[in-house]
This record gives C-alpha cells, sequence and structure tokens, in this order.
C-alpha cells in the first residue's frame, strides 16, 4: 500500500527521470526570463526573420508531433503493446483535450495570435492554415510535452528518454517558426503539458484498468 502511495510514485518518477526534468526545468527557467524580460512582439519578428526552404519544409511537418491526433495513436499503440499503461496515456489525453479546451475557450480566448498581430509582414508557409485567436497556451506544444513525457516516463533507455524530449521540443519551436503561437505560448503550454503528464502517470498508475 505505501509503495501505490501518491507520495512514494512521485519520488519514483523524479528519481528515475532527475535527469529529463532537470533539462526541462532549465528550459522553463531561460524561457521564463526570456518572456519577461522581452517585448513578446519584438522577440516573434526577430525568430521570424530566421528562416530558409529547408526550415520552411521540417517545421511544417514537425508541427504535427503535437496533434491530437498523434496523441490519439500513441494511446492505440500503448492499448497493443503496453496495457498496464494504458489508462495513463488514457487520462493525459483526456487532460489535455479538457484543458486546452477551458484555456482557450473561457479563460483566455481573447488572446491575439502573430498572424492577427502582424498579417503578412511575417515569414507565412505556403499552404499553412493561419489562425488568428486563442494563442495561449499552445495546444500542440501542451499536447506533445504531456504525451513524451509519458513517454519518457515509461521507458527505461536513455536513448529512448532523450528523443522523446527532443521531439517534444521540437513541436513546440515549430509553432513559432510557422507563427502560429508567441514565446510565451509554447513556454506556457510545455509546462501545462508536463503537469498533465505528471498528474496523469500518478493517477493513471494508481488506477489502472489493466494490471501487468
Amino acid at each position: 500500500m505505501i509503495n501505490n502511495s501518491f507520495p512514494s510514485k512521485f519520488r519514483e518518477v523524479i528519481h528515475k527521470n532527475l535527469l529529463f526534468i532537470l533539462a526541462f526545468i532549465i528550459i522553463q527557467i531561460i524561457g521564463m526570463y526570456i518572456v519577461f524580460s522581452t517585448d513578446k512582439y519584438s522577440l516573434h519578428l526577430e525568430i521570424n526573420s530566421f528562416h530558409s526552404l529547408t526550415f520552411d519544409y521540417f517545421f511544417k511537418y514537425a508541427t504535427y508531433l503535437g496533434d491530437g491526433m498523434v496523441f490519439l495513436v500513441a494511446v492505440l499503440i500503448v492499448l497493443w503493446k503496453r496495457r498496464e499503461m494504458f489508462t495513463v496515456f488514457l487520462m493525459g489525453s483526456l487532460m489535455t483535450l479538457l484543458t486546452s479546451f477551458v484555456l482557450k475557450n473561457y479563460i483566455c480566448y481573447n488572446y491575439p495570435r502573430p498572424y492577427e498581430v502582424f498579417g503578412d509582414r511575417l515569414h507565412l508557409i505556403v499552404g499553412e492554415h493561419m489562425r488568428h485567436w486563442h494563442s495561449f497556451p499552445s495546444g500542440h506544444t501542451m499536447s506533445a510535452f504531456a504525451m513524451f513525457f509519458l513517454m519518457i516516463f515509461i521507458s527505461n533507455k536513455f536513448y529512448y528518454k532523450s528523443i522523446w524530449l527532443l521531439l517534444a521540443i521540437l513541436a513546440g519551436i515549430s509553432r513559432i517558426y510557422l507563427s502560429q503561437h508567441f514565446f510565451e505560448d509554447v513556454i506556457g503550454g510545455s509546462l501545462i503539458g508536463f503537469i498533465i503528464a505528471v498528474f496523469a502517470y500518478l493517477l493513471g498508475t494508481k488506477f489502472s484498468i489493466f494490471k501487468k
């Protein structure tokens, strides 16, 4: 009973993934410093000035790493391969969906996106559908960090954990590069996604539908 308690499970998650959690904390600290020390509009224009055809093509597709359908596919793969973790990923996906919906539609609904602010002053990707509102937080980034941190939590090899973290970061960068979000939207989305992953793991392992 003690081993299944939330405090012990939380300590276990921290212990097994300490390096990656510390890396995430460092990213958050740097990100928060940038958010609070710079003007978000000037920062976005500066970032947007760095572009190339290679990056255009790469990030146009890298952004799908944070798509809700990818999370759904991950849930189904876990159901097939790691049934005891199905509840964890199901909770993670539902918590991400609900949190994103509430924040974007009821709390931060009047936050303009870069295209609404700058219009055609931005470097835009051909074929990319530009959205105007519901900027904060980045739903794709939230989904990517929730899903990939859950992958980190259930993976045993350093190599795989590193890949999952890299993919989450690339998903976040893609949202800024495509001018779908400001830098602060991505930092906020990554933090919320990480928190969702922790809670989903703790709750999902305790109330798992399938046992090992």
